[in-house]
C-alpha cells in the first residue's frame, strides 16, 4: 500500500513569495475570553463568540483566507469540503465588518509527532513553532483528511491535509490555497507491542 500523502495547508504564493490573494485580520483586542476560544481543542459551538475579522484587500478575492492559527473560507468552499472532511471540521460564523460571510473551520483531529520528528522553538515562549523532520505513527493518520499536529512542547498552527482533501479543493475550483508536500517519515518504533516513549528532537533558536 502506498504511503499516504500529506501537504501542509498555506496560501497560494508567487515565486517571491508573496500572496496576491486577500486575507483577514482580527480586529478585536485581545481578551482571555478570545483566546481560549482559539485555543481550544474540541467543539466550539455551543459557546462560540464570532469574532470581527476585517477582509484586507489585495489583488484577488478566493475561497480560502489567510488568518494565522485557522482556515477561514467562503461558503462554497464549505459545500465542497464538507463531503471529505465530515465530523473532522466544525466550520463556525464569524463577522466580517467590510464583507462576507466566512466561515472559520475549526480543525478537530489531532496527530502526535512520533519518535524520531525535529522541531526547533522561537519565541511562543519556548514552544516548538517549526518542524524540520516530521514523523508519524501510520494508524494515526487513517482517515483523517484534515489534521492538526501536536507533541509535548509543540505548537505548530498550519493545518496539514491528505490527498482527498486536495482533490476535492482541485476538483471544486476552488482558489487561494496552496499545498506543500510533506515528506514524512513512518514511525519506526510503531511495530513494537506497546510502542515505546515518543523522542521528539527540540532546538532552540536564538
Amino acid at each position: 500500500m502506498p504511503p499516504v500523502r500529506l501537504f501542509i495547508l498555506v496560501p497560494e504564493c508567487d515565486a517571491e513569495g508573496e500572496s496576491p490573494w486577500d486575507w483577514v485580520q482580527n480586529t478585536q483586542p485581545w481578551t482571555e475570553q478570545n483566546d481560549a476560544q482559539w485555543n481550544g481543542s474540541g467543539r466550539l459551538g455551543a459557546t462560540w463568540l464570532p469574532s470581527k475579522l476585517r477582509i484586507i484587500h489585495r489583488e484577488r478575492s478566493g475561497d480560502f483566507y489567510d488568518f494565522s492559527t485557522h482556515p477561514i473560507v467562503s461558503p462554497h468552499a464549505w459545500d465542497v469540503l464538507q463531503g471529505v472532511v465530515g465530523e473532522s471540521v466544525e466550520a463556525l460564523p464569524v463577522h466580517i465588518v467590510n464583507g462576507g460571510p466566512l466561515l472559520l473551520l475549526n480543525v478537530l483531529d489531532r496527530v502526535p509527532l512520533a519518535s524520531g520528528s525535529e522541531t526547533s522553538c522561537r519565541g511562543m515562549k519556548g514552544l516548538a513553532t517549526l518542524i524540520h523532520r516530521f514523523v508519524f505513527r501510520e494508524k494515526d493518520l487513517c482517515g483523517k483528511a484534515i489534521f492538526r499536529v501536536t507533541g509535548e512542547g509543540v505548537s505548530y498552527y498550519h493545518c496539514v491535509v491528505a490527498e482527498p482533501f486536495k482533490k476535492s479543493v482541485l476538483a471544486g475550483g476552488l482558489i487561494g490555497a496552496d499545498f506543500i508536500e510533506i515528506d514524512w517519515h513512518p514511525d519506526p518504533l510503531a511495530e513494537y507491542e506497546g510502542g515505546a516513549p515518543v523522542c521528539v528532537s527540540h532546538v532552540v533558536l536564538a
